[in-house]
């Protein structure tokens, strides 16, 4: 007598494949990528306008940053100004990788940072001249350089916020 080789797989495997389109226990299916596809909408000449801008900005903190290299003689305290100097750098890349890709919180992200490098300049400017009144004598072009960088990143914002809000909109 020949013994017959029996598997429970195999016995019950077409009965799972019968119950498995009845089984209200099993989690829902669902095809992936099926449904319309929306494209994404052209960079408004704005918004580029407005990475330039920004881009700008970034390598004038590029030649800022090998120019301070100079912190790094002044012990801990230099190194920390050297280390905060570069993740700010760091930062406003990202930031500006961010709004290439339209991401929203991007922009307003900008603006916050343009708006508190505005307020440190503002404040710098006002100490100084409280702590050395009237005998501050102001280099013209150092000045303008500690300047341009906040031009243009309030002129990138008011871009991004004005003409090139409607880039930035939820899709539908």
């Amino acid at each position: 007598m020949q013994k017959r080789k029996w598997s429970r797989h195999r016995h019950f495997g077409h009965a799972r494949a019968v119950n498995d389109l009845h089984n209200p226990y099993l989690p829902p299916k669902s095809e992936v990528g099926i449904g319309p596809v929306e494209p994404q909408q052209a960079r408004p000449p704005s918004v580029f306008v407005a990475l330039i801008l920004v881009g700008i900005v970034l390598v004038i903190g590029l030649g800022g940053i090998v120019n301070s290299r100079r912190l790094l003689e002044f012990g801990a305290s230099g190194v920390a100004a050297f280390v905060f100097k570069l993740a700010g750098l760091a930062l406003n890349a990202w930031v500006w990788v961010s709004i290439a890709r339209g991401r929203n919180w991007a922009r307003i992200l900008l603006a916050v940072l343009a708006g508190l490098r505005a307020l440190n300049l503002v404040v710098g400017f006002w100490t100084m001249t409280q702590a050395l009144g009237t005998k501050l004598l102001v280099d013209r072009i150092q000045v303008a350089w500690m300047l341009l960088p906040i031009v243009l990143q309030l002129t990138a914002v008011w871009l991004l916020f004005g003409p090139g809000r409607g880039w930035f909109a939820r899709r539908q």
